[in-house]
């Protein structure tokens, strides 16, 4: 407290005591008067007492609790501000996750269009195979049906030869038959 202010405070102090005296409105005595006139010295003594020993320690407690507050807040700003990174790489990288999984999602619906023409493409080669497989199995069948029916005609031409021919050849037939044979031989 530099010396104005004291002399401001201590004119304060007596104009308050004064106003005191006045406003009481006790005229009797000087007692009143000189316990009020008292009551403000001690009051002052003890404000300059605490001003004179509590001053220093008094602004030192506080500029520690300032730069106490002072530090808080900047670590608070800082955590704030490391939590706002931290969100805006979340987000970023939610961003990227979702054009991830757009080009995943393009990737595999491609290898599922081409998986799709492989196998429609591998049907119809499989397709053509087994026509032509079952075409020949169907000639292969057709020949031996072919087969087994004209060994089948010609048993049974054989067997009606043997029922007829004997009523119908002759014994010079025979002969002739037989003479045809050795010339055919010779």
């Amino acid at each position: 407290m530099n010396k104005k202010q004291l002399v401001i405070f201590v004119l304060v102090l007596t104009g308050a005591m004064c106003v005191h005296i006045f406003m009481s409105g006790e005229t009797e005595g000087w007692r009143p008067t000189y316990d009020i006139g008292m009551k403000w010295l001690n009051f002052g003594i003890l404000a300059f007492v605490l001003v004179k020993f509590l001053k220093d320690p008094l602004m030192n407690f506080l500029r520690d609790q300032k730069e106490e507050l002072a530090k808080e807040i900047q670590e608070l700003e800082e955590g704030k501000k490391k939590a706002t990174d931290r969100i805006q790489e979340a987000l970023k990288l939610v961003e990227k996750g979702d054009e991830h999984i757009e080009t995943i999602k393009k990737r595999i619906t491609d290898q599922g269009k081409k998986e799709k023409e492989n196998i429609i493409r591998e049907a119809h080669y499989q397709g053509k195979h087994m026509i032509k497989e079952s075409k020949k199995k169907i000639s292969s069948q057709i020949l031996q049906a072919k087969k087994d029916f004209r060994a089948d005609l010609i048993d049974a031409a054989i067997k009606l030869a043997i029922q007829r021919l004997p009523e119908k050849i002759k014994e010079e037939d025979n002969v002739i038959l037989f003479n045809k044979f050795l010339e055919s031989a010779k």
